[in-house]
């Protein structure tokens, strides 16, 4: 745009040095410098138009890709962009040979949180544990809420030992936090660990994960991985 600007300047400066310096005999007479200008002057115009018009294309795509990739209330991906991410992370371990980890994170007692002060109470709750999470999560992670007050964290190149290891400092770190300053009864989470070692598809590792986290719920605010 900035090009097509140039050009516009330089054009109505020439033409007007030129108005200047060689006036025209008649308003409407025709040479070869005005037949010159006028197609200069469209050829800038329909470029102005058309990259003007890309670039609010563009926008609009980029705003399509964040709404359809994107969680709403808590501003972290949701499940369909997840799912893109572990269908890519399963083509790079078929690849290389580099196994990798998901975490399956449920909000403890997440239904009383909403009877007890209600949804927007709730809303608030995920938003913050979202951010909460992905903010402790290493660089090369990534967080989704996978459904409700379920979350999924994708742990590439990472063993279940090292899982295990993030898992139980998310789950310190959450229940130091104070998501809500009029309950003293902290927010907990509990934790299931899926690792790609045994499971050559989403399907098995997710199921691996949430067969995890069944154990983890037993008792709460705990982790949990199948050996």
């Amino acid at each position: 745009l900035m090009f097509i600007f140039g050009l516009y300047a330089i054009l109505l400066t020439a033409r007007s040095i030129g108005a200047v310096q060689h006036p025209p005999e008649s308003l409407f007479a025709l040479n070869w410098g005005q037949v010159f200008y006028a197609v200069t002057f469209f050829v800038a115009s329909y470029l102005w138009s058309s990259v003007f018009s890309l670039m609010v294309s563009q926008r609009l795509q980029n705003d399509l890709n964040e709404l359809a990739t994107m969680d709403s209330l808590t501003r972290v991906i949701n499940r369909r962009g997840m799912t893109r991410l572990l269908e890519a992370e399963f083509a790079r371990k078929t690849r290389t040979n580099s196994d990798f980890s998901i975490l399956l994170i449920d909000v403890d007692r997440f239904k009383l949180i909403n009877d007890e002060h209600g949804h927007h109470t709730g809303d608030h709750v995920l938003h913050a544990l979202a951010q909460k999470l992905s903010s402790s999560l290493r660089a090369q992670d990534f967080v989704a809420r996978w459904g409700g007050e379920e979350f999924v964290a994708l742990l590439p190149a990472t063993s279940s030992k090292d899982a295990l290891e993030i898992a139980e400092r998310l789950r310190t770190e959450v229940e130091k936090e104070s998501f809500l300053s009029e309950n003293k009864r902290p927010i907990t989470i509990s934790i299931g660990i899926g690792n790609s070692t045994l499971c050559d598809d989403m399907d098995k590792l997710y199921k691996a994960a949430d067969a995890a986290l069944y154990k983890a719920k037993r008792t709460r605010n705990a982790v949990a991985w199948n050996d």
